[in-house]
């Protein structure tokens, strides 16, 4: 249950820091220190993300969980293509329900029979 946990934890991490990422671009310019500064906080919950993910697939196969936690690491990574606050919103509403998917999965996974 760690791996799933940790995997939420960073998940949430790296859609709060997209999200921060998404509202300061649409102010600042990409040379502006508090872009980079977001930029390089974004790129670092990816790779915790990222992480996270990899130590899933070090557990007994649950396909079902593996695609859930891809399909919102995904999700998560869409928000940076928002053109606009409405895409945005859209965006992170749908890393939202994804990351909610897996938790869903792994909860019944997790469930003694």
């Amino acid at each position: 249950m760690a791996a799933y946990s940790t995997f939420v934890e960073a998940i949430v991490e790296f859609r709060r820091w997209q999200i921060r990422r998404g509202w300061i671009k649409r102010d600042h310019e990409p040379t502006d220190v508090r872009y980079i500064d977001t930029k390089d906080a974004c790129d670092q919950a990816r790779t915790a993300a990222r992480s996270a993910l990899l130590g899933l697939q070090l557990l007994p196969a649950h396909e079902s969980a593996l695609n859930a936690a891809r399909d919102s690491l995904a999700a998560t990574i869409r928000i940076e293509e928002a053109a606009d606050t409405v895409q945005l919103n859209q965006l992170s509403e749908d890393a939202r329900e994804a990351a909610e998917t897996f938790v869903g999965v792994a909860a019944r996974l997790e469930r003694p029979s």
